[in-house]
């Protein structure tokens, strides 16, 4: 029930809301008591009304405030935040996200989440001198989640028609830690961009979607929504340099690729995921097998593909739809191939955990959000801005040519070659600047006397792109019987031919990628 009446508050209580205020105001110390007294019905919550049905977010709105100052929130009696007041009248001053993990001061390393059922939010103003104005409370019943029978389950599918057109916001991170402790988290790749899903054509139970991105969103006003992509820090529009084509699919109503159909045009043909629906009525705690395509950049021609298992969670409310909660999970190897314009390279990975949580409205028959977080440790080298690996430096144009001539010696190999430099990287410069690998000569050993010249085993010193395998090599890389043959091959690796010593073994890295996507109402 609401309480008007005057209200305590102590200013251990204050100094925690202002914690949260980034800055914005200090607790002045020698000029407030250690309580303050508001009068009573200063402040008047008038949304939500009192014992109101609420879900998902739920916006506070007040009668009135002062210019200036502060909110502090309580849930159940429990602090949650502290944030400046808003500076239009009739705008919320915070919008309570009842679908959102919280912790507590007291148990910080524990997550929960509110359940349905009775709360009583609480909000406290503060002015711009740090003065309690007065604060009010408003009891709520919350109902996010959906009570289907359990014995009657739900058949959940895609009823395609033609001309369907649904649009997406999708957005990705993916960022990358050294598990050593020896640097702080790196953002490889962001973006954030739009798309479209139409159903093209319907033929006898199976259905043409195509996705197309939407470099500009014209529909947004006054300013269009421009999609993007950041690579290391460099902002690029979709629009610019990206030669991306709609992906065109067959499919039927559980979502299952029957088909592709390619295009003659050039440039990538960029689609979007599309969960797999189980071939049976189900109720909350069914699980099935389906396939999964999952990449790490924020789009790949060439997505990798792992049977994960689906987990009905629970029905409930998402983003004004009805909705059944879905978890698809899978751990264990993978091997992505980026393809070629990822800031990528391939990469092998023995554990990874992936979880994707989608929200289907089962009434229309559509994705409404889905949430994915994929995990892994790998030692592939140039995944790090300026790790200390030699050789190509990735990416970029690679050390070339990749050594000297292979070590002249009889019978035997050669010597380990020179150290090797680094290689070009397009982030600095797009051409590349040649790297160098100068191989020692060839150490003769068995008959010194002969003529007969076998070649040379090299070391090269860089191996594959951003750094490999000190003194690995490839046998026999001095060339070819009777002389030397000038190293091209491999990124910094001086392949065939003598390739420099010195590389640095790669730092053990953990990827993590999370891509959030939600439908536009």
């Amino acid at each position: 029930m609401r309480n008007s009446s005057a209200a305590m508050l102590t200013k251990a209580a204050i100094l925690c809301t202002l914690t949260t205020l980034g800055g914005g105001m200090a607790w002045a110390q020698n000029q407030a008591p250690d309580t303050v007294t508001a009068p009573a019905g200063a402040i008047h919550i008038t949304l939500p009304y009192n014992k109101a049905i609420v879900r998902e977010s739920v916006p506070i709105i007040l009668r009135d405030f002062p210019d200036g100052g502060y909110v502090s929130v309580s849930i159940d009696n429990q602090f949650v935040t502290a944030q400046g007041l808003p500076v239009k009248r009739k705008g919320p001053v915070y919008i309570w996200d009842t679908k959102a993990a919280y912790t507590l001061a007291s148990n910080p390393g524990v997550s929960s989440h509110y359940a349905d059922g009775s709360h009583t939010v609480t909000i406290s103003v503060f002015d711009a001198q740090n003065k309690l104005v007065g604060k009010d409370s408003v009891a709520v019943q919350l109902s996010n989640k959906i009570n289907l029978p359990a014995s009657q389950g739900i058949t959940l599918a895609y009823p395609w028609k033609a001309n369907l057109s649904l649009r997406y916001q999708r957005r990705t991170t993916l960022t990358a830690v050294p598990t050593d402790g020896s640097d702080s988290e790196q953002t490889v790749q962001q973006s954030l961009l739009r798309y479209r899903r139409t159903v093209e054509n319907t033929t006898g139970g199976t259905y043409l979607i195509r996705d197309e991105v939407l470099p500009v969103d014209k529909s947004v006003r006054p300013i269009p929504f421009v999609s993007y992509v950041t690579t290391r820090g460099v902002t690029t529009p979709l629009q610019n340099g990206f030669d991306i084509r709609a992906r065109y699919r067959v499919v039927d109503t559980r979502g299952r690729i029957l088909s592709e159909v390619g295009t003659h045009n050039g440039g990538d043909q960029i689609g979007f995921s599309l969960p797999i629906l189980p071939p049976r009525r189900v109720s909350v705690g069914a699980h099935w097998e389906s396939p999964v395509q999952i990449a790490l950049d924020w789009t790949s021609p060439y997505p990798t593909t792992v049977m994960a298992t689906s987990t009905l969670e629970d029905f409930e409310w998402q983003d004004r739809y009805p909705t059944a909660k879905i978890r698809e999970t899978y751990t264990g190897p993978v091997n992505f191939n980026p393809g070629p314009g990822s800031p990528l390279p391939p990469i092998q990975s023995q554990n990874i955990k992936f979880e994707r949580v989608i929200f289907f409205a089962y009434n229309a028959g559509r994705v409404v959000r889905t949430e994915t977080t994929l995990t892994l440790s790998t030692v592939t080298p140039g995944l790090l801005v300026n790790s200390a690996v030699a050789g190509g430096g990735f990416p970029g144009s690679s050390s070339y040519p990749g050594g000297s001539m292979g070590g002249q010696s009889a019978y035997g190999p050669g010597a380990i070659g020179g150290a090797g430099q680094f290689g070009g990287d397009p982030r600095y410069n797009p051409m590349g600047q040649p790297g160098k690998n100068q191989g020692g000569p060839g150490r003769p050993r068995g008959n010194p006397s002969s003529t007969r010249q076998f070649p040379g085993s090299s070391s090269p010193g860089a191996g594959f792109p951003g750094g490999g395998y000190p003194g690995g090599g490839f046998p026999g890389g001095g060339g070819i019987p009777g002389g030397g043959f000038p190293g091209a091959g491999f990124p910094g690796a001086g392949f065939p031919g003598q390739g420099g010593a010195g590389a640095v073994d790669p730092v053990p890295v953990k990827l993590k990628y999370t891509e959030t996507s939600v439908i536009l109402i």
